[in-house]
């Protein structure tokens, strides 16, 4: 086979590959921008627009069309009808470009959930081929779902709009604290768009008893008025009264008057011990006198027998003699300290220490009356 036979058979071929596929219909399609009826949802509305244009380049039978490029506004402008009724679309004449189809979409938010309406205008046909709202209630929670409802309405696979109903929720005394299926709304009054069955409505006041209800929602505007119980009073008991004195000097001289009593059990005991060294002390004398003062060797015997033990009880005495005296200095201090605080300080109504001191041969004694 020559080379120029092998062309003619490759050239009849591309022919009649490419002759099916100029017979598919392919539709020109134009993405107009979302038209917003609130302008805080700008951002919303770009990505809206966005997912429909995808959605076109994805489908094989259509074709995202750069013919138009066009605002709603120069849309509305140069289409007469472009919302028109059907009179007008019949009557409405195909822009001079090469384009089929024209999609769009409005967003408007308003009672706690978005409304997306989706309109796609068929020039051959003088119609919108789809027109269709769809509601769905929530906030920010609920975009990416918008997000995939525009894609699935340009592929014919969008789901059936789902019947929503109002719902007005007000309650006795009204500024109340609502919440809706475990979502806070604000404060009462409220206007709520929520699907048909049943919805918690919950509602708070301070001072008033918290009420949870099941509201039935049907088809038409569903009121509802909640009144809240007062919450009953719960009376606390009488606090006494706080006494803002203290009775800090009483016990100061309590204590006092205790510590003065043991140091005059200290300077007795000191003194009767004393006295008995004493005593055995001069016994030894009177013994070594009585024996041994007339003896030859009697300073030997002294220094030998009874100076060390007479020398160890005079060291005893000294020690007693000293305590003695502390504990009877102590006695005074502690002593006059309970009978200031007790008798001459101003204390609160407490117990009143009326302490008198007696000299004793060992010290000083305290006595009181409480």
């Amino acid at each position: 086979m020559s080379r120029r036979v092998l062309r003619c058979v490759l050239l009849a071929l591309g022919v009649a590959l490419a002759a099916p596929a100029a017979a598919q219909d392919v539709i020109s399609i134009a993405v107009l921008p979302t038209e917003l009826t609130n302008p805080d949802h700008r951002d919303l509305g770009e990505t809206l627009r966005r997912s429909m244009q995808e959605a076109v380049e994805e489908a094989p039978e259509f074709v995202e069309s750069d013919a138009i490029s066009m605002t709603i506004g120069e849309a509305k402008t140069a289409l007469a009808c472009f919302q028109g009724t059907a009179e007008c679309l019949s009557q409405m004449a195909a822009p001079g470009i090469a384009l089929d189809r024209m999609v769009w979409a409005t967003l408007d938010r308003k009672e706690g959930a978005w409304f997306l309406q989706v309109r796609m205008l068929d020039f051959a046909e003088k119609r919108f081929i789809l027109d269709r709202t769809w509601t769905m209630p929530g906030g920010a929670d609920r975009m990416e779902e918008l997000e995939a409802l525009v894609a699935g309405i340009i592929r014919g696979n969008a789901p059936e709009p789902v019947p929503t109903s109002r719902l007005i929720v007000d309650s006795d005394p009204p500024s109340a604290d609502i919440t809706l299926d475990g979502r806070m709304l604000g404060t009462t009054p409220v206007t709520q768009r929520v699907t048909r069955g049943r919805h918690l409505v919950e509602v708070s006041l301070p001072g008033r008893r918290t009420v949870k209800k099941e509201v039935d929602v049907g088809a038409g505007e569903v009121r509802e008025l909640i009144r809240l119980p007062i919450m009953p009073k719960v009376v606390p008991p009488e606090a006494a009264p706080v006494d803002q004195q203290t009775d800090w000097p009483f016990w100061v001289g309590v204590g006092a008057g205790v510590v003065a009593g043991a140091a005059i059990i200290t300077a007795s005991v000191a003194y009767a011990e004393g006295n008995g060294v004493a005593d055995e002390a001069e016994t030894l004398t009177t013994q070594y006198a009585e024996r041994f003062a007339m003896a030859a060797d009697a300073d030997r015997i002294y220094d030998e027998e009874y100076r060390p033990e007479i020398d160890g009880l005079r060291d005893d005495l000294q020690g007693w003699q000293t305590v003695h005296t502390a504990a009877v200095v102590t006695a005074a201090v502690a002593g006059g300290a309970a009978v200031y605080f007790l008798v001459f300080h101003d204390a609160d109504d407490g117990p009143t220490v009326t302490p008198s001191v007696s000299p004793d041969g060992a010290g000083a004694f305290i006595t009181g009356a409480f």
